[in-house]
């Protein structure tokens, strides 16, 4: 007899986003995506979903799968949990193992066995495959559903001071003495092996690496394990810092312009000469036990894959383009000092002056100043249940399954390639997370989903009212410093993903932008509307304009609105009027389009340096946004929209206000580029 099995594991979100850096993230992601691909190769030809992806391939495997088997369930879900579990603990062991800890080795193996046995968890249910695979496939999901609602916890106890990453788990510490405070011995023990250096799986010191812990730092053995992993494997070792992710883009834009007239490489390498005596300054500094040095590493040069890629091309000095690449990106903003004394005076910056004229001079020749600000990008299928229910057949399920994974790949080309200069933390399913620049977040964001629904175009189900659902995909887009608190902004954007790119009818692109430490604006928007796409009236590409030529005339191009809200001529107090005027607008309950672009108009024309041509064709794009939004609600049945003064920032309500939400969102994007000479 043949059944259907279901097994899932977890916690996903919850282990991949308790990180501190990007590098944690990434590490928490591999070694899930591991433990699932290693499952997967010992079930072999029974797993029908999801496709296993090839040795070369980056593609993340889900944490979900299907099997077909003959099998007793009970014996073989028992057996792939057991080895799945046995996997994880020798991960965490053999990491932990490596770093040679001053700690009784029966009490790290009691910890470790402690901490691994009860965190992962798992969840499977099983049915008798019956005449019809559509029919058993969603039963099989139905009680799958059941027992994730239902399912047990055990408690576990966890004393003393918690782990940094993992902030539910004790962190790891020698037994105290009797005469002294548990939790202020584990602290100062922390504290001594924050500058020891990392070693690998053998257990030899990584000099050139990152330190095992800041000062502040703990770690758990599952935290610590994490960690390790980011710095010596070799999928995770070449992670970006945030600072790397938000000037990628400006470090390309210097790459290019190697090649302007005005180029002058003395004042790269004057920067780079001070930066490289620092850096040597520090170890000295170290050695003397000085009271505080200055904190550089030296970073490999493919943690933005496609910067590295340029050097063929590059009329950028071999010197130069290797420090560009290969310098902690932190430096173009400030020197950072490790302090061993709190009430130490703040050090006078010794790169000040260089860092002042480098900046000065990449203005000059048109690559801009180091931005501060960078993109992280979430994305979710929308409704994949109902679509993995409608498979009626075992090959169906198989192909939705390998274009699933196609899709993931996908994501790897375009967030990692020339155009976006971004890194993938995870891409598996229907699911991805990633950073980049500001730049290209969008034009990311809008490919991503164009590309998804191409992929899964033949895959449908149908709704309570026996319409046919294309498949989707929803995605959230936070813009913040490169300094915001990490954890915060994973929560942020999962409630931005779920409470706004997931509302009402799902399928839009939620984008929020953060300045300092708050919220400033926001808006949701559709990305492609039968001939209107977002990128294109963005940008004014030229793909999207008219074609054709009439009587043997060029065609016309209209600017995008990124060249028409040029920072310099629209203020942004003009913009906050905008949004003033257009509220006042809102209280009468009106909702006129060429009312609201008139308002928008008279708003623009204050400028004295914005010509009337100009006006024109701000006017047209307007015109062009809202038709879109109309036909975008229009499909989706909601032809009569009321005006939502609780939600002034989403095209699916008719708040007047939508239009300077947008505007103002998509401004502060462009300012954040730092490209204004």
């Amino acid at each position: 007899m043949a059944y259907l099995i279901k097994i899932g594991f977890g916690p996903v979100h919850g282990f991949i986003t308790a990180a501190r850096k990007l590098e944690d993230l990434c590490s928490g992601s591999c070694m899930l995506s591991k433990l699932m691909k290693e499952a997967a190769v010992r079930i072999g030809e029974e797993l029908i979903y999801p496709v296993l992806p090839s040795e070369d391939s980056k593609a993340n495997m889900p944490n979900i799968m299907v099997i077909k088997t003959e099998s007793l369930p009970e014996e073989l879900a028992r057996d792939i949990v057991i080895n799945i579990k046995q996997d994880f603990y020798d991960q965490i062991y053999k990491a932990v193992k490596s770093q040679n800890l001053s700690i009784d080795n029966d009490l790290l193996n009691t910890v470790i066995a402690r901490q691994t046995s009860g965190f992962l968890e798992t969840v499977w249910s099983a049915v008798e495959l019956g005449s019809s695979f559509e029919d058993s496939l969603i039963h099989l999901n139905q009680r799958f559903d059941a027992a994730k609602r239902t399912r047990m916890f055990s408690q576990q106890e966890e004393p003393g001071m918690k782990c940094t990453l993992q902030t539910n788990l004790s962190a790891l510490a020698p037994q105290p003495p009797s005469n002294k405070n548990p939790d202020q011995f584990t602290k100062e023990w922390w504290i001594e092996l924050a500058n020891r250096d990392i070693r690998d799986s053998e257990g030899y010191e990584l000099r050139n690496a990152s330190k095992l812990a800041k000062k502040g730092e703990r770690f758990s053995a599952i935290g610590l394990a994490k960690r390790v992993k980011a710095r010596i494997d070799k999928d995770t070792h070449h992670f970006p810092s945030t600072y790397a992710v938000a000037t990628a883009m400006w470090r390309k834009r210097i790459i290019q312009e190697a090649r302007n007239k005005d180029f002058d490489a003395d004042i790269f390498n004057a920067f780079f000469n001070k930066w490289t005596e620092l850096e040597k300054e520090k170890e000295k500094e170290k050695e003397k036990e000085k009271e505080s040095y200055i904190d550089f590493n030296e970073v490999p040069d493919d943690v933005i894959p496609a910067l590295s890629e340029l050097e063929k091309d590059s009329k950028l000095p071999s010197d130069i383009f290797n420090k560009l690449l290969t310098c902690e990106a932190q430096c173009f903003h400030k020197t950072e000092f490790i302090k061993k004394n709190s009430k130490e005076k703040v050090q006078v910056d010794p790169i000040k002056n260089e860092r002042k004229k480098l900046i000065e001079h990449t203005k000059k020749i048109g690559a801009g100043s180091p931005p501060g600000h960078y993109a992280l990008l979430s994305a979710d299928g929308d409704s994949m249940g109902r679509f993995v229910d409608a498979c009626k057949d075992e090959n169906t399920l198989c192909e939705l399954s390998t274009a699933l994974k196609e899709f993931s790949e996908q994501a790897f080309a375009t967030i990692e390639g020339k155009n976006v200069c971004g890194r993938v933390i995870y891409a598996g399913g229907d699911d991805v997370l990633a950073v980049m620049p500001v730049d290209a977040a969008i034009n990311a964001a809008c490919e991503l989903r164009r590309y998804y629904r191409k992929k899964l175009a033949k895959f449908k189900y149908t709704d309570e009212t026996n319409q046919p659902i294309d498949a989707t995909l929803s995605v959230a887009l936070l813009f913040a410093p490169d300094n915001y608190p990490l954890h915060r902004l994973l929560d942020n954007a999962e409630a931005t993903l779920n409470g706004k790119a997931k509302a009402q009818e799902k399928d839009a692109l939620a984008i929020t932008v953060y300045k300092g430490g708050s919220e400033v604006s926001a808006t949701v928007l559709p990305t492609e509307v039968e001939e209107w796409k977002l990128d294109s009236w963005i940008d004014g590409n030229p793909e999207d304009d008219n074609e054709e030529k009439v009587k043997g005339e060029e065609a016309k191009q209209l600017p995008g609105m990124r060249e028409l809200f040029d920072n310099n001529k629209i203020s942004s107090k003009s913009m906050h009027d905008l949004f003033r005027d257009l509220s006042i607008m809102e209280k009468g309950n009106s909702n006129n389009p060429e009312l609201i672009s008139s308002i928008v108009m008279g708003r623009i024309a204050t400028n004295r340096e914005t010509k009337d041509e100009e006006i024109k064709q701000v006017q047209e794009r307007l015109m062009e946004f809202y038709k879109a939004m109309d036909a975008e609600n229009k499909r989706r049945h909601r032809q009569t929209i009321p005006i939502d003064n609780c939600n002034r920032t989403d095209f699916r309500n008719s708040a007047p206000t939508f239009i300077a939400s947008t505007l103002i969102t998509l401004r502060n994007i462009w300012r954040m580029q730092c490209l204004s000479k």
